[in-house]
């Protein structure tokens, strides 16, 4: 991931940017089938992000078949990865880093979530760090919390990783 993304001022809403995935691969390094990601909804630099993981009926590489619920793991995943796309929207006057994600804490699953549905995705910053930050999210369907998150570590990957 080399390329620079465009300076971001101010708050982008759906009306400013329903970024798509050709625009979210440019501040991901994840590619299918492991972006969870479908749009980036709205954000605003260095605080808040909100998306779409649309989840198909079929998984194949993912989740196997026949499978009635989609893994709360990938649900998290999809939450981390929108948060490392804020991280990279938000320091836009450079390369986008590599991210890496740990110490995840405090994820309660209120209810399964269906294969076929439609995520929506938060994340929003809650301390920022020297080289990350830390974030807490949720993920709902149809304006239902289904899973929150309640913190989250993404730090810049160390050159001698």
């Amino acid at each position: 991931m080399n390329a620079v993304l465009e300076p971001i001022d101010t708050v982008k809403t759906a009306d400013a940017v329903a970024m798509t995935v050709e625009r979210i691969i440019k501040c991901l390094p994840h590619r299918y089938p492991y972006l969870l990601v479908d749009r980036i909804d709205g954000f605003e630099p260095g605080r808040w992000i909100s998306g779409v993981k649309n989840v198909a009926s079929y998984e194949p590489m993912l989740v196997p078949q026949g499978a009635a619920r989609y893994p709360v793991g990938l649900v998290v995943e999809s939450i981390g990865q929108i948060a490392i796309a804020l991280f990279n929207l938000s320091r836009s006057d450079q390369a986008p880093p590599e991210i890496l994600l740990g110490a995840i804490n405090d994820v309660s699953v209120m209810r399964s979530i269906p294969m076929g549905c439609c995520l929506q995705l938060y994340a929003e910053v809650g301390k920022e760090l020297d080289n990350g930050f830390i974030f807490s999210g949720h993920a709902s369907i149809n304006g239902e919390i289904v899973l929150t998150l309640g913190s989250l570590i993404a730090m810049e990957k160390p050159n001698n990783f």
